[in-house]
């Protein structure tokens, strides 16, 4: 099967929003159901097009946004909170 990009574009836009807000919020997919708990009004949900609650789609794209970050964008953000449901990236 072919990839579609989707999740790519996904990570740009994630990576995109944290420079804009200086914040990002990337919940697990354990957590996506309460999501509202943990992102502030306003802010958006990441959700991997792919992510099916039996597959871990959603820990990937996190694992992929975070890898992202370290190679390109190093020494420009911080990570604030990391927690069973949630990573909360900030910029510096």
């Amino acid at each position: 099967m072919r990839a579609s990009g989707q999740t790519t574009r996904l990570i740009d836009e994630a990576v995109q929003h944290l420079f804009n807000t200086g914040q990002l919020f990337l919940l697990k997919k354990t957590a996506l159901n309460k999501q509202r708990s943990f992102i502030p009004e306003g802010g958006l949900l990441f959700v991997d097009p792919d992510h099916r609650m039996s597959n871990q789609a959603q820990n990937n794209f996190i694992y992929r946004v975070m890898k992202r970050l370290e190679f390109e964008h190093s020494g420009s953000h911080k990570i604030k909170t990391i927690s069973k449901d949630y990573i909360h990236v900030i910029t510096i």
